[in-house]
């Protein structure tokens, strides 16, 4: 495995949220590099993914993904690339509620890597409840630039709060209401921010850069929430390993969280 290069203290960018964009009207909602140098910020991102294994996902559709080991052996930057440029800060607030990390994905997409159909992350079928009952968010932040040859996220922001209790229906619908889907074009740095219960789905390349992005699945469930005692002992590459880093590196999110636990124990 090849070392990851060191680096001096960055220079970091700020994100500020898309002025078209609102999430609680949404679902989804972009944000853009406000100032500060963000190539510094990608290089190091794609350093990361040279130095580590890459591992072929065919559940997902055959996308390529940064093995365990290299994502917790780099958890400082994952930690700095959403506290240190604010975007965490910012995605809490459009989101209006305590949102927690649970899972990351850095992944890179190749000639193999197909389309990922349009899907939902939460929803129900045939009465049974797919995915967390509590929608999961997903913030794609992306290394390269992005559009809808080259691997861009595609959102459909109908029907968000309508469940058909069936997926064969969604995909209908899906397929139906494609006219009205956002396939946005996004400069490397940028991320978007999405609700899982939108449908959803991740163009297969035709031209450009292969898309590399980072992924952080989040929560806002408090009842998942590990104790005080537990969030140092958790693992990186675990549910919520990200979140003790986090913790360290804003003390007002700390102060969300301890008040979030407090809250949940008081129940």
């Amino acid at each position: 495995m090849k070392k990851a290069e060191s680096y001096p203290t960055p220079n970091y960018p700020m994100y500020a949220r898309h002025p078209l964009d609102d999430f609680g009207k949404n679902g989804f909602c972009r944000y853009l590099v406000d100032g500060g140098h963000i190539a510094d910020l990608i290089k190091r991102g794609k350093d990361i993914a040279m130095s580590g294994t890459l591992i072929r996902d065919y559940k997902d559709a055959g996308a390529m993904k940064l093995d365990k080991a290299t994502l917790s052996e780099n958890s400082t930057y994952y930690a700095e690339l959403l506290s240190k440029t604010g975007l965490f800060r910012a995605i809490q607030e459009d989101v209006n509620s305590t949102v927690f990390p649970r899972k990351i994905t850095h992944m890179i997409s190749d000639k193999s890597t197909k389309t990922l159909l349009w899907h939902r992350d939460s929803y129900q079928h045939n009465g049974k409840q797919i995915g967390p009952l509590i929608p999961p968010l997903k913030l794609v932040v992306y290394l390269t630039d992005v559009d809808e040859h080259s691997g861009a996220t595609g959102i459909n922001p109908l029907l968000c709060d309508t469940d058909f209790n069936n997926r064969y229906i969604d995909k209908l619908m899906a397929f139906l209401l494609k006219p009205f889907a956002k396939l946005h074009h996004l400069n490397a740095g940028s991320a978007i921010l999405f609700d899982g219960r939108l449908l959803h789905c991740r163009t297969a390349h035709k031209r450009g850069q292969f898309r590399q992005a980072i992924i952080f699945s989040l929560s806002r469930d408090p009842t998942q929430l590990p104790t005080m005692d537990e969030i140092p002992t958790v693992h990186f590459e675990q549910p919520f390993g990200l979140l003790h880093a986090l913790m360290k590196n804003d003390q007002s999110y700390e102060r969300r969280i301890l008040q979030a636990l407090n809250t949940e124990s008081m129940q």
